[in-house]
């Protein structure tokens, strides 16, 4: 806690949230933190009442798939850097 204290006076950031943080995230705390958290997650998907959770299915990603993400990805970069080109010439930036 102390040295959070020094580098929050030092960075100039939230005091009491750094103490906080400190105080509760600390080898002692950790383990029910994560209980509570796993208890938390297996009620909301509801896997505590009986109904199994719904499996998530992913498609198949082999290279060409990827392949046109990225192309997908570069071809939407280059039409943003081409707005933000003509917003500039055009002086509406």
């Amino acid at each position: 806690m102390i040295s959070a204290a020094i580098l929050s006076v030092l960075f100039r950031v939230n005091l009491p949230v750094a103490l906080f943080t400190t105080l509760y995230t600390n080898p002692f705390t950790i383990f029910p933190l994560y209980v509570v958290a796993y208890e938390y997650g297996a009620f909301v998907i509801g896997h505590h009442n009986g109904i199994a959770p719904e499996r998530l299915h992913l498609p198949d990603m082999d290279w060409s798939n990827w392949l046109r993400i990225l192309w997908r990805a570069m071809v939407m970069w280059e039409w943003h850097r081409r707005a933000v080109k003509r917003r500039r010439e055009h002086g509406t930036d």
